[in-house]
């Protein structure tokens, strides 16, 4: 029979089953092409077994390069996610500031193309707030960036091929 938690109120239904994580979400839009999604999907693949969750969120997809062995969410569904996100565009940044996922929100940026398929004002204000870590793919884009945009304020940290540990890392400091 059930028997209603104690501390209901104070708590929530789910508090006896709720236990906080450490979690990974990553983004995955169709600005880059299916690129990105195989590297997401890759990368999850070579970072797991882990004793962090990854989870993707796609916006419109047809057919997977590989099958995840992670949460597959569509973005709608960032609303309700709690932890932190990963974001590889613009777009997919202001997805996640607009989300109120409670965790630390990255830019990884490792297609410069998709700095010039916004305002100029647009992605200065992502790349210089300060709610936003920005993580380079290469010393050369760090460089770009910064000659480009000499507001940013970039992590020192570059992670090459997406590897999630070394995101892992610098997301829970391990």
């Amino acid at each position: 029979m059930y028997t209603m938690p104690n501390n209901v109120i104070e708590k929530g239904f789910l508090s006896e089953i709720y236990k906080e994580r450490k979690s990974m979400g990553i983004i995955l839009d169709g600005s880059q092409g299916n690129q990105m999604i195989y590297d997401g999907i890759r990368a999850a693949q070579l970072f797991l077994p882990s004793d962090i969750e990854v989870c993707f969120f796609v916006q419109e997809l047809v057919s997977l390069p590989l099958t995840p062995t992670t949460g597959l969410y569509h973005t709608s569904h960032l609303y309700s996610y709690k932890g932190n996100l990963i974001s590889s565009s613009i777009s997919s940044v202001h997805d996640a500031t607009r989300s109120g996922c409670g965790g630390k929100i990255f830019y990884y940026i490792r297609d410069l193309r998709d700095l010039s398929m916004h305002t100029k004002e647009t992605v200065e204000n992502v790349l210089r707030s300060p709610d936003v870590i920005k993580v380079c793919a290469s010393e050369n884009y760090s460089k770009f960036v910064l000659q480009n945009y000499p507001s940013a304020i970039i992590s020192n940290k570059v992670i090459s091929d997406f590897n999630l540990s070394d995101f892992g890392d610098l997301i829970f400091g391990e």
